[in-house]
């Protein structure tokens, strides 16, 4: 085995992993840094393995390394993907009871104005949802903002409490086909709607899932008191959170923005009171 070989193969981990990245970071949003951080110890472990595979194989069957190097690298992605979409960190949070947290970890797709008793849409991809279901509480009586996160498949997928207070609402949708006449969709995607109010609003919490996985999960239920940055439900691949508050609150995000759940403040709240 000559440093030949070994120089070989780092090239084409190192070609073929970073292609593979920047599909990740210009495709599926994944945040640019994970090309710089996270491709850099993935292509130092598949030459570690590469050397290892080259080690053990006789000379006569040596090029096979070259045909199995990708495979190797394709396993290390999906195994990173994994962990990185399943963890389950702890958040320092710090909010004060004007703070409103970010619900997930992604980036600010759209914040949009909602006027008073208009039932707002959530937008993920060419998939409109209809959150008619916000209709069961008093919220929409006055304006609000409505926030859309975007989770990428490196993003924590838990979503957290955004204030402190009691849950109103805690409601369930499996999702159905729909028909739009400006045909921008033809399905609502899976969701679950959470109300949480306390003494000075309302604030609303959507999970959305994708219409190829369909899996929300709730670990609430009505009449639970919850705190800021307490896990509120997961959403699996694919997902989306929106929240909703009053529009006199002032906002601390912009669309592009990257936040954290139970860490980053979306909004400052003003006491608009109960309605």
């Amino acid at each position: 085995m000559s440093m030949h070989n070994i120089l070989i193969i780092f090239l084409e981990i190192t070609v073929f992993s970073s292609v593979v990245f920047s599909f990740l970071v210009f495709r599926a949003k994944v945040k640019l840094k994970y090309l710089f951080s996270d491709n850099i110890v993935l292509i130092i472990m598949s030459t570690i393995i590469g050397y290892l595979i080259l080690s053990t194989l006789p000379a006569s069957a040596k090029n096979l390394v070259y045909i199995i190097i990708p495979g190797v690298v394709l396993v290390l992605i999906l195994l990173l993907t994994l962990f990185r979409f399943y963890r389950n960190p702890e958040r320092n949070v710090q909010a004060g009871s004007d703070d409103i947290l970010s619900p997930a970890d992604g980036f600010i797709a759209y914040v949009k104005r909602i006027e008073n008793d208009r039932i707002p849409f959530s937008v993920k991809g060419k998939n409109i949802s209809k959150l008619s279901e916000l209709t069961k509480v008093n919220m929409l009586k006055t304006p609000c903002w409505l926030v859309g996160i975007t989770m990428t498949l490196f993003d924590v997928h838990y979503t957290r409490a955004p204030v402190s207070g009691n849950i109103i609402l805690n409601q369930h949708f499996k999702g159905r086909f729909l028909s739009l006449k400006n045909g921008e969709s033809s399905v609502e995607n899976e969701r679950n709607t959470t109300v949480i109010e306390n003494d000075i609003c309302q604030i609303g919490v959507i999970q959305i899932a994708s219409k190829r996985v369909r899996d929300v999960e709730s670990f609430v239920q009505t009449g639970q008191i919850v705190q800021p940055g307490e896990r509120i439900g997961r959403i699996k691949f694919g997902s989306q959170t929106d929240i909703v508050f009053p529009v006199n609150s002032v906002l601390k995000i912009r669309v592009g923005e990257w936040v954290y759940g139970g860490e980053t403040i979306v909004a400052k709240l003003s006491k608009c009171g109960k309605l």
